[in-house]
């Protein structure tokens, strides 16, 4: 017996719309994360995903760990 599709077709750039409309909404969620830059003037609030932006330190001795901090306030 044959499968019968019903479902409404879709193009290419409306499903890619659908995945920019998704990552948008996803980007406006808060991380969880607090940013680590003692000059940042919003410290005390969760980073929203879109803001991001994971660090790996790697000391001379001991572990390496994962900082965060907001895009504006990061720099190398």
């Amino acid at each position: 017996m044959a499968k019968v599709n019903n479902a409404p077709k879709t193009s290419k750039n409306q499903t890619a719309t659908e995945r920019a409309e998704t990552r948008a909404r996803e980007g406006l969620q808060k991380s969880g994360h607090f940013c680590q830059d003692p000059s940042c003037p919003s410290k005390n609030e969760p980073i929203l995903v879109k803001d991001l932006r994971p660090v790996r330190v790697v000391p001379l001795k001991g572990k390496a760990k994962t900082v965060f901090y907001h895009a504006g306030c990061f720099k190398m």
